[in-house]
């Protein structure tokens, strides 16, 4: 993981091995959440020190009209939105933020509501079967081939439409289901706090284990709902490389170039 002030779940996936022996080249691929609460500081490392020269924000019109990024100098910013049909009903959690003396009791709120139970149930298969998140997915691999310095993809917290594209990604470099699994739950540690303290508020509320899966896939990532992600992109589209090439639309020769420019 990657420390800076106001920007949580950061991290490169350089380094993570990839196909025929080699590994993911270091300083080019970099995950985030959303660059909203960036300090100065965080905004300059960006520029300067890790030379972030395309920045693309993976959240809905809604999100970035409400919150929309800092800047980041020398960067080029694009906006592709990745949104399911249940995840549309995110938009009525700031109701239950308002209400709240922080944004853990608003999340519990949240979590104890009917909406939350309906985002919940087939979370990342819902991102996977949705034909306008496949399309998202496909213009998201077309920034990432139309950028040949570093480059920064983020979503709200970066973990699930943010996991989602760094596993098609890693997938696409060679990178096992195993070591895909690992980058994916590293988000638990990020958000460690959060969801221990929503855990609290929400044993307070009466939550149960309904609830508590909610807690796990809405403040931190849970593995089950990968896995079943991943079963029904085996199971119904014949497995992982024919949903790159069929569903997400990249080709042979886009693999290698993402290859060719990441793989060392």
């Amino acid at each position: 993981m990657i420390a800076f002030d106001k920007i949580p779940n950061a991290r490169e996936l350089g380094g993570i091995r990839g196909a025929a022996g080699k590994t993911i080249r270091h300083g080019l691929i970099y995950r985030t959440a959303f660059l909203v609460n960036a300090s100065d500081d965080d905004i300059t490392r960006l520029s300067e020190e890790f030379g972030i020269r395309k920045v693309i924000d993976l959240r809905s019109e809604f999100e970035v009209g409400k919150q929309p990024d800092r800047r980041v100098p020398g960067s080029e910013y694009a906006h592709i939105e990745i949104v399911t049909l249940n995840g549309h009903l995110f938009k009525g959690m700031h109701d239950c933020f308002e209400s709240a003396s922080c944004f853990e009791e608003g999340m519990a709120k949240f979590i104890m509501s009917p909406a939350a139970k309906m985002i919940c149930d087939g979370f990342y298969v819902s991102f996977v079967d949705d034909e306008e998140c496949q399309d998202s997915i496909h213009n998201f691999f077309q920034e990432v081939l139309a950028t040949e310095g570093p480059l920064l993809f983020h979503c709200t917290q970066g973990k699930d439409r943010t996991g989602l594209c760094a596993a098609f990604l890693e997938h696409i470099l060679g990178v096992s289901r195993e070591d895909i699994m690992k980058d994916f739950l590293i988000t638990n540690e990020s958000y460690a706090h959060d969801l221990a303290v929503v855990g609290e508020h929400l044993r307070r509320m009466g939550g149960g284990p309904e609830e508590d899966m909610c807690r796990w896939t809405l403040v931190g990532v849970r593995e089950q709902s990968f896995l079943d992600a991943l079963d029904r992109i085996d199971n119904h589209y014949d497995g992982m490389d024919a949903y790159i090439k069929n569903q997400l639309r990249i080709s042979e020769a886009d693999i290698e170039v993402l290859r060719g420019r990441y793989l060392v």
